[in-house]
């Protein structure tokens, strides 16, 4: 009899087998895309749509083949049974309707718009931060200037080592607070830092804001139409009870939800990771979508083209 230690590896073996196929039909979209420099790619097409989201797809999930399964762990194997089954759902839905390659493109500006606007609210409050651990700097140097003045004749060591009391007080309270600029702070100086982030780092992320709006805009007026009456894509089980996968999205869900969120149900269990019958199930499943992912894409006229 097997024992479950084989079948894990069994399936393990025969997941990492299908990475050559992928490799091979990811190609055959990337070298479309290549070869397009006599039609440039056309941002409201959905056939042009279809074949970007294709090789990228394809070259995303032979990453993963590569990657991910060297060796196997709860968390790891719940978020890429995730991911797949995402993929999946996109596909299907672009084989259902191309049109959906649009709303891909939608949804994909809308995301970058969204991270966009939220690295500039970061960047205010770095700003905010800094200027506010320059004060604090500043208050704390001339506190230590006061003390020296308060000694008589200090010694260079007495000097030094008051000074960088008072400076390291400030950098070990910027270190314990979520920044991205506090170690260049402590080479730069805070108000200094806060400086190049107002007048560098923001107005980049202002301009990206505005083409990207711009790009939206651009949406707007030239597939609106074509995607009327379409899902906005924006809910994963409504996504998947497009495509008949409410089954498969309520069980792998459950799964991510209790594993991959602190909820109290995922700290206050015996059970911390997968069982090994359990992560038999999600690697049959990966092994499953990944064929179903390839059947897919050797439905596509760019494999019928290239395999010709």
């Amino acid at each position: 009899m097997t024992s479950i230690k084989e079948k894990l590896k069994s399936l393990v073996e025969l997941i990492t087998g299908l990475h050559s196929t992928v490799d091979r039909l990811s190609k055959c979209f990337r070298e479309d895309l290549e070869t397009q420099s006599d039609s440039p790619f056309d941002k409201n097409s959905a056939d042009d749509w279809r074949v970007n989201i294709y090789g990228n797809a394809l070259v995303r999930l032979r990453i993963i083949l590569e990657q991910d399964f060297k060796e196997i762990e709860t968390i790891g194997l719940v978020a890429v049974t995730r991911y797949i089954f995402e993929l999946t759902l996109w596909l299907e839905l672009i084989e259902e309707n191309v049109n959906y390659a649009l709303i891909y493109r939608k949804r994909l500006i809308d995301t970058q718009i969204r991270h966009h606007k939220g690295s500039l609210s970061q960047l205010k409050r770095e700003v905010a931060l800094l200027k506010a651990f320059e004060e604090e700097d500043n208050q704390a140097r001339t506190e230590a200037i006061k003390k020296l003045r308060a000694l008589s004749n200090p010694t260079s060591e007495e000097a030094s080592s008051i000074l960088s009391k008072a400076m390291g007080e400030t950098d070990a309270k910027a270190a314990r607070s979520f920044s991205i600029y506090t170690d260049q702070a402590k080479t730069n100086g805070y108000g200094f830092q806060a400086h190049l982030v107002e007048t560098k780092a923001i107005p980049q992320v202002e301009r990206h804001i505005h083409q990207l709006q711009l790009e939206f805009e651009e949406f707007e007026r030239g597939a609106s139409a074509l995607v009327s009456g379409l899902l906005e894509c924006s809910n994963w089980e409504k996504m998947a009870e497009k495509v008949k996968m409410t089954g498969e999205y309520e069980y792998i869900y459950s799964y991510t939800s209790k594993l991959l969120h602190c909820t109290p149900a995922s700290v206050t269990t015996d059970q911390k990771k997968l069982e090994p019958e359990e992560v038999a199930v999600f690697l049959r499943y990966i092994h499953t979508k990944v064929r179903d992912i390839i059947d897919l894409s050797l439905k596509q006229p760019e494999y019928r083209i290239r395999s010709a």
